[in-house]
């Protein structure tokens, strides 16, 4: 009250006691306290301070029932009590709310309150609680299950009294709870089911995206698989030091690996899934330039063999080509095909190791000279027989990812002359398959029949791509 404010209630006498009383006690020298003392008064504070916060509610709520601030202007009595006290909006929207539950509905916490038994904070979290119950009820069930809160507050902090109050109705009225939660979450999985989506975008030169939404159980069973195939898994270098995110996209990489090679992998027209690979044949061969693939799943290129020197040609030299009458799209002279997707010769060097791939390699004109076939893969009796030799899980040295996870990695590129065969394939996951194909590493077959790996020449450790 301001020193000049002269009140004519006993209230206002009462609240000058107290400002005199709180001068004397605030003049007190605390060093002197002996120490069997503080906590004492420390908890007597706490419980005065719930009955003063029990008082201020009361007054906040008289206010609300004598529209006092349609005397003053203010729009309502929240903005009425944000003048009076400086609160803050969400402050002083909430007095008013939780003051007029305890004067109409929360009889018991009201009493707690002012008793002292419970804090504002507890207070605060029944009342949240009570208004999560379904509104159709029994009042009486409701009673009952803010009687229980109170007498739990006397144990446990408005935070854990929170946790109990999320399953307040569960354990008042259990039959019902599971019941209406059951119906509940079936609504929220209808909802969600309908909102599934899956977009492919792209994020810059060479990075695609993708955004999945779907049912929380399908996302949740999607993350137990890839943090499976995600585990670190050593480098050259000692530990494996990529960062979790790195790993689950490697593993995303990695499970669809494993999902083409199921035994029912999802077919379109009798085939299963394969990619078409155009490049032309010197660039496969040297490891350098570029070529395009398409899957099956979206379209099958049908390449022109025929297509006239030149006749594709545009101003990049890119050679994009169009659809003839009666023929399919032309395959310029660095093989663009309209509507594939350009990957390096040397990326699509390593997934022609062991992905299923027609390869439609090119000569210097664009001409088809060869269309290979799936046969040209590593039959399962040779992967058997791989493992067989090499431990049944992938070669390179320390790493233990199992065999079923692998990819059979010829020693002898297929595009330079190699075979098909046992002495010619090893077994690599797709960690270390990309890096034996993108880091210069160099893999040989010893005298003793075993694969052995030489590192490039890193100067510093560091400057490893598992590092960066």
């Amino acid at each position: 009250m301001d020193a000049d404010a002269t009140s004519t209630h006993p209230l206002g006498a009462v609240v000058e006691g107290v400002r005199d009383r709180l001068d004397e006690a605030a003049s007190c020298p605390l060093w002197s306290l002996p120490d069997a003392e503080l906590g004492p008064i420390l908890a007597e504070l706490v419980r005065e301070r719930a009955r003063l916060d029990a008082l201020i509610l009361d007054l906040v709520r008289q206010a609300d029932v004598n529209t006092v601030h349609t005397t003053t202007g203010a729009a309502s009595t929240a903005v009425w009590v944000r003048q009076q006290t400086r609160m803050s909006r969400a402050e002083a929207g909430g007095a008013v709310k939780l003051a007029k539950a305890l004067d109409t509905t929360l009889h018991a916490t009201k009493q707690a309150l002012a008793d002292g038994r419970v804090s504002l904070r507890h207070t605060q979290e029944i009342h949240l609680a009570i208004g999560k119950l379904p509104a159709d009820i029994d009042p009486v069930v409701k009673a009952r299950g803010e009687v229980a809160l109170v007498e739990q507050a006397h144990a446990f902090d408005p935070q854990e009294l929170r946790a109990l109050g999320d399953r307040l109705y569960q354990v008042v009225a259990p039959e019902d709870a599971d019941r209406r939660i059951g119906e509940q979450l079936a609504r929220e999985e209808r909802k969600a089911a309908a909102s599934r989506t899956v977009y492919f975008g792209t994020a810059g030169p060479g990075v695609g995206t993708v955004t999945m939404r779907f049912e929380r159980a399908y996302m949740s069973q999607l993350h137990g698989m890839l943090d499976a195939l995600a585990k670190p898994r050593p480098g050259p270098h000692g530990r494996d030091t990529r960062p979790y995110d790195r790993r689950l996209a490697d593993a995303a990489i990695e499970w669809i690996g494993l999902a083409e090679a199921a035994g029912n992998a999802p077919t379109r027209g009798g085939t299963r899934p394969h990619i078409t690979a155009t490049i032309p044949f010197d660039f496969l061969r040297d490891i350098g330039g570029h070529g395009v693939i398409n899957t099956t799943l979206h379209a099958t290129a049908t390449l022109n063999p025929a297509s006239p020197a030149g006749c594709c040609e545009d101003s990049s030299g890119t050679g994009c080509g169009d659809a003839e009458d009666g023929g399919g799209p032309m395959v310029g002279t660095f093989g663009k095909v309209p509507g594939g997707i350009a990957v390096s010769a040397r990326w699509l060097r390593m997934l022609a190791c062991d992905a299923e791939i027609l390869p439609a390699v090119l000569g210097s004109d664009g001409a088809i000279l060869d269309l290979g076939t799936t046969t040209r893969l590593f039959t399962s009796n040779q992967r058997h027989a791989i493992g067989e030799r090499d431990g049944h899980h992938c070669n390179f040295p320390d790493c233990e990812a199992p065999e079923k996870w692998c990819h059979a990695h010829h020693i002898r590129h297929w595009a330079d002359g190699g075979p098909t065969d046992v002495k010619n394939g090893v077994l690599l996951c797709p960690t270390h398959h990309e890096m034996i194909h993108h880091d210069n590493w160099h893999v040989r077959m010893s005298d003793h029949g075993h694969p052995e790996y030489t590192p490039p020449p890193w100067t510093d450790p560091r400057q490893h791509p598992l590092r960066r």
